[in-house]
């Protein structure tokens, strides 16, 4: 396992009482459906696991006074199809352009500026 460093620091905005914790699974890449199935978990116990296109990640995740901070992502390092690959390097690149997050009860938008940039759904 390689770790990936990459710190993601997400202005938190229109949150449901639970947060955005929980099973997410992501619909949307920049508007475009993802190829492959993509998930993300935000445990309340400030850890997060997903599937990206091909590998595993995970790592360490707070929220305090309007702010969430992901620490460095660590991932299995297998190598896929050219296509997928490319899916998830552009899938972390932009989780590292996410600035805050916008979470109902169903959906949760993670946004740069006011540009929507990847949507999960429960």
């Amino acid at each position: 396992m390689a770790v990936v460093g990459v710190t993601i620091l997400m202005t938190l905005a229109g949150c449901s009482a639970s947060g955005p914790t929980g099973n997410w699974v992501l619909t949307s890449m920049q508007g475009a459906t993802p190829q492959n199935s993509v998930t993300l978990e935000l445990g309340p116990d400030g850890k997060f696991t997903g599937q990206a296109s091909v590998n595993r990640y995970f790592g360490a995740w707070q929220g305090s006074e309007g702010t969430l901070a992901i620490g460095d992502i660590g991932s299995t390092r297998m190598a896929g199809p050219p296509e997928l690959m490319n899916e998830e390097s552009t899938y972390f690149r932009l989780l590292g352009e996410a600035d805050r997050y916008r979470v109902d009860d169903h959906q949760l938008e993670l946004l740069a500026g006011d540009r929507v940039i990847l949507q999960f759904a429960r």
